[in-house]
C-alpha cells in the first residue's frame, strides 16, 4: 500500500495490487476504481434529482473532471465544487 497526498489538503491511502477485492471492488461506490480502502461513500449531486454516490477516491476524481471541464464552460453551465465533508453520508448495510 502506498499513501498519496493529494491537494494539499487530502491523503488517500491505495491499493498497488489486487491484495483485497473488497477494496478494489467497492459496490456501494458507483465510480471505476480504484477505490478507497475506506468503505465510507457520499452522494454527489450530479445535476436535477440525479446523484453519485462516490467513495473518496472516486470523488476527488470528479472533482478533477470538473474543475478542467470549467474551464471550457460559461459561468451559468459551470459544475459546482462542493467539499467532502459538505456531502451527505450514504447509508448502507
Amino acid at each position: 500500500m502506498k499513501e498519496i497526498k493529494t491537494g494539499g489538503i487530502y491523503k488517500i491511502r491505495l491499493l498497488l495490487n489486487n491484495e483485497d477485492d473488497d477494496v478494489l471492488n467497492n459496490n456501494n461506490c458507483d465510480g471505476s476504481g480504484p477505490h478507497s480502502i475506506n468503505p465510507e461513500v457520499r452522494v454527489l449531486p450530479t445535476g436535477g434529482d440525479s446523484n453519485a454516490i462516490l467513495c473518496f477516491t472516486c470523488f476527488l476524481r470528479e472533482l478533477q473532471f470538473r474543475k478542467q471541464r470549467n474551464k471550457e464552460l460559461s459561468k451559468e453551465s459551470q459544475f459546482k465544487l462542493p467539499s467532502w465533508e459538505s456531502l451527505k453520508k450514504y447509508a448502507y448495510l
